[in-house]
């Protein structure tokens, strides 16, 4: 691996861990509009995605090769579809303006992520609720490791425009170092909305439970035994 893959691997990883404080940001009970926060969100991501994609290594002239599948995965499977639609628009437009034989392969390693981290959300982490402990950290690697390794077998299939040695060169670090920084990132994340529907349940819980003792008819109180302080 030479120096300019590794500097651009590095600069990437970096700027996919913004993804996870762009969420940790965002929770779903700021005050503002669902639509609003969803767009605010997306353009988020874009100027995200355009960061990563402007830390590329180009191999040939207009084939670039950069983790721009790994912002638009993990902005599917935890930011939704408006974010990732709004995302999506600004990385399409910069793909086609930088031009070269990889405008068509480039825009479907945009498109196939982002459609797969929607799928796995709609498929696993909106049906499992709250209870996000069934989803493993090993299913997010090996969803990640997945799409990359199809994306990288997608660009064989385009061969007047991605010469098979310009995707031998960079084969390997897209599949063994974008995948792992991706996982890395969305185990934060998962956390993150592990830890923000924790807190919701329990203010619920909380609740519930001073309406039922508000409502019950006989008169009680909550002492400290040490201090025999009333608490409530």
């Amino acid at each position: 691996m030479n120096g300019e893959i590794f500097i651009a691997i590095v600069s990437n990883a970096i700027l996919l861990m913004s993804l996870a404080v762009l969420y940790s940001v965002f929770p779903s009970k700021m005050k503002l509009s669902y639509f609003l926060r969803k767009t605010i969100m997306g353009i988020s991501v874009g100027i995200i995605g355009l960061l990563v994609m402007y830390n590329h290594v180009a191999i040939e002239n207009g084939i670039i090769f950069d983790g721009r599948s790994i912002v638009m995965i993990l902005s599917g499977m935890f930011f939704g579809l408006i974010p990732t639609i709004i995302g999506a628009i600004p990385l399409i437009i910069y793909r086609i303006s930088v031009g070269g034989a990889g405008v068509i392969p480039g825009i479907i390693w945009i498109v196939i992520p982002a459609i797969i981290g929607l799928i796995w959300r709609k498929a696993r982490l909106k049906t499992e609720n709250n209870d996000m402990g069934k989803i493993k950290f090993y299913e997010l690697y090996l969803l990640i490791l997945a799409t990359q390794s199809l994306m990288v077998i997608i660009l064989f299939l385009f061969p007047n425009k991605v010469p098979v040695g310009a995707i031998n060169t960079v084969a390997a670090p897209l599949i063994l170092f974008y995948p792992l920084s991706g996982f890395l990132v969305s185990v934060f994340m998962l956390r993150i909305r592990q830890s923000y529907f924790q807190s919701i349940n329990i203010i619920q819980k909380e609740k519930e439970y001073n309406q039922l003792f508000n409502n019950n008819a006989v008169y009680t109180l909550i002492v400290d035994p040490v201090t025999m302080k009333i608490e409530n």
